[in-house]
Formats: C-alpha cells, structure tokens, sequence
C-alpha cells in the first residue's frame, strides 16, 4: 500500500452506518463527518457546538436512531445529538463528578431507551431519546459491595455485547461479569473462580458468553442460564506471533473488542494494527488482518467492531480504512482519508482558535504591564518583564 501522509489519517472510537453513508467523529477533530460508500465520497457535515476543535477522546461510541445521531460523552460532560434533518444540534446536560475523569465508554438502545456504560461512573444512565429525560439505574458500587467512598474508580470495559434482553460487560482486570437484564430491570453479578486468568474481551451467542483470559488467550465459556462453565484451550499455532502478542498482552485497561458470529470469534484491539479469527470447531485462531505496525503506536486507533446484516464492520486505524468482513471471511477495506483542502482548513481554525486564547491572554497581561511599568524605572523594564511572565505562569 502507497504510503500516506499520516496527518490525512483518521482515527475513530465507533461509528454508525445510516443507509449507505458511514457517520462518524474523527479523533482530536471534533466535527462530524460521513463517507458516502457508493460515491466514495467523504464530507464535512457539522462541528460540534462550544468544544475545543482539537480536544481528543470526547466520545466513545456513535448511536442512531429516528434520523438523529447520539455521541456519548467519554470525557464531554454532555451527550450530544445532531438531528440530520434539520442540520442542528441538542445536547443534554450531565450530572458531573469532580472525581470523574471520564464518563461513559458504551452504550446500548433497546425500544426507545439508550443505556449508557459507565467507564468509571457509580451508576449506569438510561436515557429515552424521545423526551431526553435521565434515569440513573443499578447503582454499580452497591452491587459488589463497595463500601470506600474514595474507591469510585471501578473501571467498566468499553467492550460489551447484548444477549436477548441482557446487557453484558465486565470490570476491566479482573474475573468480574456484569448481566443487566432489561425487561427484569434486574443485576447480576457472576465472580469467575480465581484460578481463571482476568478477562480483557467479552461476547455472546444465545445465553453462552465467551470470556478471553489475558496472556493464555483460551476461552470461558458460561451459560448465563444453566450457569455451567466450560474452559477452551485456543491453538494459536497457525496465528501470527506477533498478532496474538498484540492481542493477549494489551495495555493495562486497555480493550480487546470482539464479535461472535457463524461460530467463530473475531477480535481486534482498540490500539494496534490486527484482527484474529478464532474457529470455534478446531479451537484454532489465525491472523485474518495484520500490517506489521506497532501496537504501541497510539495513531493505529480502531473504533468498535459492529456486525450487522451478517457482515462486521469496525475501522482500521493503521491503514484508515473501512472495513467489512463478510459470510465468507472476504475482506473489503475502504480507504477514508481526509483531503488537503480539509487538513489545511482544520490548521487555519485551529491557528485561530489558539490565537483567540492567547488574545485573552495578551489582554491580560496588557492591564498587568501597564500597572508594573508605572512603578518601575526604565532600567527595570527587564525585571518587571520576567515578573509579568511568572505571573502570567502563574508562579507569582
């Protein structure tokens, strides 16, 4: 592959596929984008309203519904709604904790509600995206009986999957299960035995969740109904060395996402550059993509992997392409790559956003000058300077 200006390069958290158009916000570049896949065609559709353009991680994950789009907020401290329609935004405003330094890391919509996923939040929020009214639900800490009011980092996974009516997730780094059941509005909390390694994926089929166990990269297997538990040890032979390192040794807290579908598991982390298949017939797992990329690289960022009409789609950060793997294991990747014109529009309003900060700034320091320099000599001048730049540094 032609190698590319890595600045034209897109990196996403999740996305949303509407009809034939892929909707998405670009990493660090906080406006909202869609990529017509017949035309292969890519557009500047909106900036979000009163955030810095170059802020990073502000959402997690992308939701459509009634020809509106939802971003929910990873570090934002509101969710924000574009009504395509009518070209505008909504937003509704979040309960913040000073504690908190980050919001929600999934979400999932059943009828009208959207659940969101805390990442280190005490309560999961479902909001009805018909009348955006907020209802906090299941109380996480209350639920594995934390009692420390300073222990409020419980670190959710943003990967997860849903099974009928039940939502699953884990807490990252440890042997702990979360099956939120919806109809039932009821919590379930599942502590795998410690002899099992700490989950970092997780995915469903029916009522059987797989679990993939750190370093050892072999499977759990519960029957969220029966309650039985099954362990699979995976062959990795015929995988790439250096994908499934990429793969079991992920970051601490890091997420490795992953898909079930036609028995086989497919999974892909969210900094790195492969994507691994497992054979849930022959236990065995191979490299279906790999680009030879470190995974340490934090511009190789993949979104989400979705499966949808029998196809997954997730973007692959280290070649900033779409790309879809359909019923037969064909791969097709779609190159989306921001244009000149763009790249030099985003430094123009960047460079003018930084020099309105800086403006204030100067204003500031204006005021500041004028009131030192009357009580100084001229040859103080330079004294009286280096005291207005610690001021302004605030180190006086």
């Amino acid at each position: 592959m032609e190698k590319t200006d890595i600045k034209r390069r897109i990196q996403m958290h999740d996305f949303c596929v509407i009809r034939n158009e892929i909707w998405f916000t670009v990493n660090e570049c906080n406006k909202i984008f869609n990529y017509d896949i017949e035309k292969r065609k890519l557009s500047t559709v909106a900036r979000f309203p009163g955030v810095i353009l170059n802020k990073a991680n502000l959402f997690s994950s992308v939701e459509y519904y009634n020809e509106k789009i939802f971003f929910i907020p990873f570090i934002s401290d509101k969710v924000y709604i574009y009504n395509i329609k009518n070209n505008e935004f909504e937003t509704i405003y979040l309960s913040m904790d000073k504690n908190v330094a980050c919001n929600y890391c999934s979400c999932f919509i059943d009828h009208n509600s959207l659940y969101l996923i805390p990442i280190c939040r005490e309560d999961i929020l479902k909001i009805n995206m018909d009348t955006y009214t907020q209802e906090y639900v299941w109380h996480i800490k209350k639920y594995l009986k934390i009692n420390d009011k300073n222990k409020t980092n419980v670190f959710f996974n943003n990967q997860s999957c849903r099974c009928g009516e039940n939502l699953i997730n884990f807490i990252s780094e440890t042997k702990i299960i979360l099956v939120l059941n919806l109809v039932k509005q009821k919590i379930r909390i599942k502590r795998l035995d410690d002899w099992f390694q700490n989950i970092i994926a997780i995915c469903g089929n029916g009522n059987d969740i797989f679990c993939l166990e750190r370093a050892t990269g072999n499977l759990i297997k519960w029957n969220i109904i029966s309650d039985n538990i099954t362990y699979l040890e995976i062959n990795y032979e015929n995988a790439d060395t250096n994908s499934v390192s990429e793969i079991l040794n992920i970051r601490y807290q890091g997420s490795v996402y992953s898909v079930f579908r036609d028995n086989h598991i497919y999974l892909c982390p969210d900094l790195g550059s492969v994507c691994i298949e497992i054979d849930m017939k022959t236990k065995s797992a191979y490299t279906l993509i790999e680009n030879g990329a470190q995974s340490s690289d934090s511009r190789f960022l993949n979104s989400k992997m979705h499966l949808a009409h029998g196809k997954i789609n997730f973007f692959y950060g280290a070649e900033s392409s779409f790309v879809t793997i359909d019923e037969k294991d064909l791969i097709k990747k779609e190159e989306i790559l921001l244009s000149e014109e763009e790249i030099k529009m985003l430094r123009k309003e960047i460079m003018e956003e930084a020099v309105m900060k800086e403006d204030s700034r100067i204003c500031d320091a204006k005021l500041f000058i004028e009131m030192n320099l009357k009580q100084e000599k001229l040859s103080d001048v330079e004294n009286a300077g280096n005291r207005i730049f610690r001021k302004i540094k605030g180190e006086c």
